[in-house]
C-alpha cells in the first residue's frame, strides 16, 4: 500500500499538478482555486490512505504517521522530476513500509 500511495506522487498526474501549482503561484485568481482544489484532493488522499491501510486514527500518532507518509511521497515525487530516482525511492519506500507497519501493528484494524 505504501508503494501504491507513493505511486500517486511519482506519475504523470502529479507532474501535471505541479505545473498547475507553479502557474497558480503567479496568478492570484487561479491560486485561490488551486488552493481550494489541493485541500480537497489532500483530504481525499488522506482518507483513501487511512482506508487502504486500515489505520485507526483514534490512536495517538497514527494520523501523523499517515500524513508523514503522504508528505514523504510528495517529496519523492519532487525528487523524481529531474532524474530517475527509482533505486533510492525503492529503498525509502521499503523503510517507510516497515515504519508504517510498526505504527499500525497494534491497531486491531491496522496492517
Amino acid at each position: 500500500m505504501v508503494a501504491a500511495l507513493v505511486g500517486l506522487y511519482t506519475g504523470p498526474l502529479f507532474r501535471a499538478a505541479l505545473h498547475l501549482w507553479v502557474a497558480a503561484s503567479n496568478e492570484p485568481q487561479l491560486g485561490s482555486r488551486v488552493t481550494e482544489l489541493e485541500a480537497r484532493v489532500g483530504r481525499e488522499t488522506h482518507r483513501i490512505a487511512v482506508e487502504l491501510l486500515g489505520a485507526d486514527e483514534s490512536r495517538p500518532g497514527v494520523r501523523e504517521t499517515i500524513q508523514g507518509l503522504l508528505d514523504m511521497a510528495r517529496g519523492l515525487g519532487l525528487a523524481n522530476l529531474l532524474t530517475d530516482d527509482r533505486a533510492r525511492r525503492e529503498r525509502v519506500v521499503a523503510q517507510w513500509t516497515a515504519l508504517v507497519e510498526g505504527a499500525l501493528k497494534s491497531s486491531p484494524s491496522g496492517v
